[in-house]
């Protein structure tokens, strides 16, 4: 305690300022290490997580769709013996097979994110990577 009280004002003030810019330095580097991680998750976020929702939420659509042809084919199948109602059948079959093969690509689709979701979170991809590996799949798919 003497050595502060044998320094001179000036000199402790100025000692003061120091240890505060030197605190604020220390907060502000771990501000922008913190930013950077939020930044790089946030991004994660957006480029698998969004995408894999989307995909889950036009598969659901796309089933309730098909679900609307397959009552409707029912109800054109069990009328089947009118000739008038033949034409309808068929027409309903080919929305519900369209729907079956559309579910099909996006449920694949799904998959290949899923699948580079896991990639990166074991680490195996960077972010650039990842991008262009779902990009190649998706469009040979």
């Amino acid at each position: 305690m003497k050595f502060f009280a044998n320094i001179k004002l000036s000199n402790k003030i100025y000692l003061l300022i120091s240890l505060v810019l030197l605190c604020q330095l220390f907060i502000g580097g771990k501000a922008i290490i913190s930013m950077s991680k939020i930044s790089d998750e946030l991004r994660d976020i957006t480029e698998f997580d969004m995408p894999l929702t989307e995909k889950t939420t036009q598969i659901t659509i796309h089933q309730l769709e098909q679900e609307i042809w397959f009552e409707r084919a029912l109800r054109f199948g069990e009328m089947k013996t009118y000739k008038t109602h033949q034409n309808d059948f068929e027409n309903t079959k080919k929305q519900f097979n369209f729907y079956a093969h559309k579910i099909n690509k996006e449920i694949t689709q799904a998959k290949v994110i899923s699948q580079l979701m896991t990639n990166k979170g074991s680490g195996f991809l960077t972010q650039e990577q990842g991008k262009k590996r779902f990009t190649s799949l998706i469009k040979n798919r």
